[in-house]
């Protein structure tokens, strides 16, 4: 999973041409590039099971109405999810981790944690060590401390770097002072830009790759946007990232 080769990751499972974080939008992604990587995004239900979904809200992404964590998987499953075009799906659902990960048993994952609960923490790491996919995940979470906490737990795994470190690293990159700072993750999501702002540099990726570190990306992080057309793929190819996250695989495949 982590040689050297080029990296596409599908952002919450392709987000396109399905609901995303669905069983639909994954086997899309991976009918296009079936060396994709999968970003899906995980939260607990009120009786803890793990569930692929992003907001904490229903309204948005489904037919439901209310908080996820206030409903239990039986309940959340009962629903369905919004298509791309707002509308409702007539066949896609929310999935536990368990059933991705059955239905999909060679495919490699990002996990976004979206919570810092050590029962989220817990439960995540009991079902991939079930299902032995050590070896095919990385862990991420946006939410400050949950990925020095998680790494705490599994020091082993393969961890995208927190927004702190990555915070830290961009300043430091702008004094010319990046290749002093220590970090222990293996790969740093840094965004080709940040609003009007140049985040990626030559100097930014090669200073990484020099401390073993990989580099995706994304085209612009305020307002989030992904890599989706064969340009921008080509562009940050050659910038050197190792890495890029599409709404859309069909859209960059043999490239």
């Amino acid at each position: 999973m982590f040689d050297n080769n080029f990296q596409i990751i599908a952002y919450r499972g392709g987000t396109e041409l399905f609901p995303e974080n669905s069983i639909e939008a994954i086997q899309a992604s991976i009918k296009a590039d079936s060396k994709i990587i999968i970003e899906i995004d995980l939260q607990l239900t009120k009786d803890n099971n793990v569930i692929a979904f992003h907001d904490f809200h229903l309204d948005d992404l489904t037919n439901g109405n209310g908080k996820v964590n206030d409903f239990t998987v039986a309940e959340l499953k009962a629903l369905f999810l919004r298509n791309p075009d707002r509308t409702i799906s007539s066949i896609s659902r929310i999935s536990t981790l368990e059933e991705i990960f059955e239905t999909f048993p060679n495919q490699s994952f990002v996990l976004d944690l979206h919570e810092n609960s050590k029962v989220l923490f817990n439960k995540v790491i009991e079902i991939v060590e079930r299902n032995k996919r050590e070896k095919q995940i990385v862990l991420v979470s946006i939410v400050d401390g949950a990925t020095d906490e998680l790494r705490k737990l599994r020091p082993t795994w393969t961890f995208i770097a927190s927004p702190k470190e990555t915070k830290k690293f961009i300043f430091a990159n702008k004094l010319f002072l990046d290749k002093f700072l220590q970090t222990t993750s293996n790969i740093m999501f840094l965004p080709d830009k940040l609003g009007g702002m140049k985040i990626l540099n030559t100097r930014a990726i090669k200073t990484l790759h020099q401390k073993n570190i990989k580099v995706w990306t994304c085209t612009n992080f305020k307002p989030y946007e992904n890599v989706n057309s064969i340009k921008d793929l080509k562009r940050l190819k050659e910038l050197g990232v190792d890495g890029v996250y599409t709404d859309n695989p069909q859209k960059l495949n043999n490239n």
